[in-house]
């Protein structure tokens, strides 16, 4: 590292501290003995490094600069050096500078440096090398890129960062609908830094190898200056950032002209000060500079410089800023080869699994990663965004080495992400844009009541049948399931007339026999392979008489375990690793791994799954397939039994605009017993307690899994209600393991209102019916 005189608890201002992934830069600056004082629009999760906040609001530049100096004269403090590593916040910075006489660049320079169009104009006037450009102010400039550019070209933002908007037009057809995509989505919502500005330009495309040239500077002497290479970032039409590699393998030749025109670059725009991250291609006819960042670059810029050569940029770019002198590191050699890698996406998507092998960390080769994103967290890759969920550097002893070893870790980082769809839920509560029209309904049920189409009033207004195939006189979770939802909305005012039988033709000759409005169905299909309950629901079908929930299909697809896992496959939704097998013979995938739990295939609602259900060794798994096959006579599935947290998600609701969750339910495993949720004999449902609301969760997680629920709904056509069951893996990832339209939903709170959720349920119902009827044109009296 270069020498550097100890700081003796320097004064120093940071200016925003970004967002918490930057933590590591907070703590290394207090390692090193630096007092910060930082500028930021409140005191966050920095409180632990910061002696002292000037809290103000960085967009405004007059406002920021004025807070800070009344800050100074209040406390009686002298700062020392004022820095920032936040690209946002450079041109404050500068102004910071301006007003204190602290070291750094002037806001003249910094804002030519800044603006993009700004910069290629002086390089133009100084005589340094720049892509042919042109601003866009209107379309009618646009008229002007046919006389005075070659395609192809690319639309930049002025103040964008990273590849933020960055749009590549190959020929003149394409150039108006690409620069109106451009115009609608530039916004300071989608992109904080343009807060500086909206300006548009055009410049011609520039083909050759991309490098980043990070410099340190002072007194206008480059004291670091090392070349690293950027893999190819071009994504169709946009641009997004893949990854790195330093040492460059650039030949020596090429380096040292880059880093002589650098220098001739800064020197020439008066940069004379600061840790400067400055991105360059070397073109068939040499080096061209395409942008210069007055800071510390970003994401794995500081770790891998620092493992590779040694030098430490947080340091010395404090150092600078506060006038302590450095020695000048020019002849530096490599200690290893390493490359940074981002973890990307080939779609836009909800980041639905995270898995990394427990032994990647202690590979040799490893050396550092960081997620930005967590599980649950939507990531928007172009044309939506530019994120990347984090990154991983790894190192070799040579370039091919290096690139071996890369290419093993990825092998162990497993990052699963479910597409966004304008018809998927997936993502849409996490940016307000077209990709999150939808509202996800997170409050509880029972504590707020929503306007709908209908009110209550009016619905207590219909006869209403409520039909039932449970036997009143014997004691059950389902007869007092029943009664309270009776009892309730009678209570509550419902004009109800029930309908109890086993009996098809019984249900179907008294639904004949009155006038209802609707039918509030209460049928069991809890009962397997059952053909008597769905003889039930398809005599409420027969009625042409409304009903609440599922249709005997769907009801009765469900029952098919094979198929629904393929449909549910081929949608991108997390399930357990699973097989089938319709003859005992038949060959199970190998790649499994146990435990594993056998089900019949067709049945649901867990018939038929008791604890021999589950396989611990290879040899119990044939003769358990053969005793299911046997006594159900049915196919048999197979597949990897999770042993994480259960939790419960009940939809209600039918379209995009009305789709609710209820508080999730979560099991509790007591006694150490193995998490394996069953029913029927053999069981061990006497230890799970169910934990409503789910205590602890966390808030993305709950949120990927409504997503989820709200996806898979629309897929298998569920009506008015539904209830998804998840499992979470060892690394907290989950799965789907099973779906329940039976209109029994239970919680085991003794305070939960039946009556007023099956009020919701038949509201939304009613709605529904309503909007099909009108869609069908068959509008019903009402």
């Amino acid at each position: 590292d270069s020498k550097v005189e100890p700081p003796s608890a320097k004064n120093l201002l940071v200016v925003n501290t970004g967002y918490y992934k930057k933590k590591f830069i907070f703590a290394r600056l207090k390692e090193l003995g630096y007092r910060i004082y930082c500028l930021n629009s409140e005191v966050n999760w920095a409180k632990d490094y910061v002696t002292d906040w000037v809290i103000s609001d960085n967009y405004n530049h007059v406002q920021a600069v004025s807070d800070t100096v009344s800050f100074i004269r209040k406390k009686l403090i002298k700062l020392d050096g004022v820095i920032t590593f936040w690209e946002d916040d450079v041109l404050l910075t500068a102004k910071l500078v301006d007003a204190l006489g602290l070291k750094g660049s002037s806001f003249t320079i910094a804002s030519r440096a800044r603006n993009k169009l700004f910069f290629r104009e002086f390089c133009k006037a100084n005589n340094l090398p720049t892509p042919a450009h042109l601003q866009i102010s209107s379309k009618e400039d646009l008229l002007k890129i046919k006389e005075n550019l070659e395609f192809p070209i690319v639309l930049k933002p002025a103040y964008g960062t990273l590849t933020a908007l960055v749009i590549k037009v190959e020929c003149l057809s394409e150039l108006e609908m690409l620069y109106s995509y451009m115009v609608k989505n530039l916004s300071t919502q989608t992109e904080t830094a343009l807060h500086d500005g909206l300006d548009i330009f055009a410049e011609e495309y520039i083909d050759g190898d991309e490098v980043d040239i990070d410099l340190v500077l002072q007194n206008g002497k480059v004291k670091v200056a090392i070349v690293s290479d950027n893999y190819d970032k071009s994504r169709g039409k946009f641009f997004l950032d893949k990854g790195q590699a330093t040492p460059s393998n650039l030949p020596p030749t090429h380096q040292k002209e880059l880093i002589e025109m650098a220098e001739q670059v800064l020197e020439k725009m008066g940069i004379t000060d600061g840790c400067i991250h400055f991105e360059a291609k070397y073109s068939k006819s040499g080096p061209v500079p395409l942008e210069i960042n007055l800071r510390m670059g970003g994401d794995y810029i500081y770790s891998y410089i620092l493992a590779v050569w040694g030098i430490d940029l947080i340091k010395l770019a404090a150092s600078v800023a506060c006038g302590e002198y450095i020695d000048s590191t020019r002849e530096l050699k490599p200690k290893k080869y390493i490359i940074g890698w981002d973890f990307s996406t080939e779609q836009s998507g909800i980041l639905n699994e995270v898995s990394i092998h427990p032994k990647l960390k202690k590979k040799p080769y490893f050396e550092d990663m960081l997620l930005y994103k967590e599980l649950g967290d939507a990531v928007l890759v172009p044309p939506e965004g530019v994120e990347t969920i984090g990154w991983i550097t790894v190192s070799g002893e040579n370039p091919l080495d290096v690139n071996d070893n890369l290419q093993e870790a990825l092998e162990q980082v497993q990052l699963k992400v479910t597409k966004f769809d304008y018809q998927s839920f997936a993502g849409k509560a996490q940016k307000n844009n077209f990709l999150s029209s939808a509202r996800i309904a997170k409050k509880y049920l029972l504590q707020k009541e929503k306007v709908n189409y209908v009110s209550s009033t009016e619905l207590k207004k219909l006869d209403i049948a409520l039909v039932t195939n449970i036997d009143q006189y014997q004691e059950s979770d389902y007869n007092n399931y029943y009664v309270k939802v009776k009892d309730g909305l009678i209570k509550k005012g419902f004009k109800i007339e029930e309908i109890l039988s086993e009996s098809s033709y019984v249900i179907l000759t008294k639904l004949r026999q009155f006038d209802y409005d609707y039918i509030i169905n209460l049928i069991n299909i809890e009962l397997g392979n059952s053909k008597p309950s769905f003889h039930n629901l398809q005599a409420i079908e027969i009625s042409g008489i409304p009903f609440t929930g599922a249709t005997s299909f769907i009801a009765r697809q469900l029952l098919d375990k094979i198929q629904i896992r393929k449909l549910l496959d081929f949608h991108d939704v997390p399930l357990p690793d699973w097989d089938y097998l319709f003859e005992l013979e038949d060959e199970i995938k190998e790649e499994l791994i146990y435990p594993l739990i056998v089900k019949p295939a067709t049945h649901d609602f867990k018939i038929g799954i008791n604890n021999e259900s589950l396989i611990t060794k290879p040899e119990k798994l044939r003769p358990q397939i053969q005793k299911m096959m046997h006594y159900y006579n049915c196919p048999v599935v197979v597949e990897e039994f999770l042993e994480g947290d259960e939790y419960e998600v009940i939809v209600i609701g039918n379209d995009d605009n009305d789709l609710e969750a209820l508080p999730l339910n979560k099991l509790v495993f007591q006694k150490n017993k193995s998490k394996l949720s069953l029913g029927g004999i053999g069981t061990i449902a006497d230890y799970i307690k169910s934990s409503y609301p789910a205590k602890d969760i966390n808030p993305k997680l709950e949120k990927l899994l409504i997503e989820l629920s709200f996806d898979i709904f629309t897929i298998l056509d569920c009506r008015d209600y539904a209830r998804f069951d998840f499992r979470l893996d060892e690394d907290g990832n989950p799965s789907l393991i099973d779906v329940n339209v039976s209109p029994f939903i239970q919680y085991t709170t003794p305070k939960f209102d039946y009556a007023k959720l099956y009020e919701q349920i038949l509201q939304k119902s009613v709605n529904n019916y309503r909007k099909q009827a009108v869609t069908m044109g068959k509008p019903r009296n009402e």
